[in-house]
């Protein structure tokens, strides 16, 4: 039984709805999860991502994020998920 849990759970989309359940619609929570993904795992890429989900603004996002490379970056990662 264990085993069909962590294989289920493991799957990107599986975690993707937990983390949007359990943080919601509260920007604390969603700025913590941005904070998380881009410090304690170290996954810049995530973090973009889950900021751009949340629509949260680029000055509330870690000040490594904020930077003019990433910041091109976290443009360029808008428009591909937009078109």
């Amino acid at each position: 039984m264990w085993k069909i849990i962590v294989f289920l759970f493991s799957e990107q989309e599986n975690w993707e709805e937990l983390i949007k359940v359990a943080v919601g619609n509260t920007e604390e929570l969603q700025i913590e999860l941005i904070n998380i993904l881009s410090f304690q795992c170290a996954d810049d890429e995530a973090a973009l991502k889950w900021a751009l989900k949340y629509s949260i603004p680029m000055d509330k996002l870690p000040l490594h994020l904020q930077e003019p490379n990433v910041q091109s970056r976290y443009h360029i990662f808008m428009k591909t998920i937009i078109i």
